[in-house]
């Protein structure tokens, strides 16, 4: 007989004990917003493993990437997902039906975070993140998750400034990582290839 599958809960997924104090934040601040992130179980595992165990998830909330990296709405990169702020980057995990799409932007490297309200179809509005070269573009549903967002995001980036600074990561684990992702099928082997090519 066959049986459908079961979907992944909370308590299936390793390490989402880390999410617990976002998670909980984040229903008192918007419970609607909090529902929507539950249905997003399934992406979670992914976007855990982006933000290294040793960062503290500080918040996460549903958004839909809808542009690509130059900040123009492209259909083909529309992705259903989390996006999470940890103490040392943000962090975004999605699907679609062109596969998944994933994306980490160093807090030193974002330079701006704006929202345009009513910026896009049905309603939602616009999270626009300014990092580095890239310009991108998430629709959300809840103002509110995304003002808290944009406030954590600010008392992060300058937490960051002000700590000592720290040897990075080495190159050859940062490929390690993404090389991982890509084997276990979370990432596309062309986002992997574009990610070494940042590296090198």
């Amino acid at each position: 007989m066959f049986g459908r599958s079961k979907a992944p809960t909370l308590d299936s997924i390793q390490g989402a004990d880390r999410l617990a104090s976002a998670l909980g934040d984040l229903q008192r601040t918007d419970p609607k917003e909090y529902s929507q992130v539950l249905n997003r179980v399934g992406v979670m595992s992914a976007l855990l493993q982006l933000a290294p165990a040793s960062e503290e998830v500080l918040w996460i909330q549903y958004a839909m990437l809808c542009t690509d990296a130059y900040g123009e709405q492209d259909i083909s990169t529309f992705s259903h997902g989390l996006l999470a702020l940890t103490t040392e980057r943000l962090v975004f995990s999605g699907e679609s039906t062109m596969g998944n799409s994933t994306g980490t932007w160093g807090l030193s490297q974002v330079s701006g975070v704006s929202l345009v309200r009513n910026g896009f179809t049905r309603g939602n509005d616009l999270l626009r993140l300014s990092a580095g070269p890239e310009q991108r573009g998430f629709a959300v549903k809840s103002v509110r998750a995304t003002q808290e967002l944009a406030s954590r995001l600010d008392q992060a980036k300058r937490a960051v400034v002000s700590k000592p600074s720290r040897p990075e990561a080495s190159v050859a684990d940062e490929l390690m990582k993404w090389a991982s992702l890509r084997d276990q099928g979370i990432i596309s082997e062309e986002e992997f290839a574009h990610k070494k090519a940042q590296l090198l």
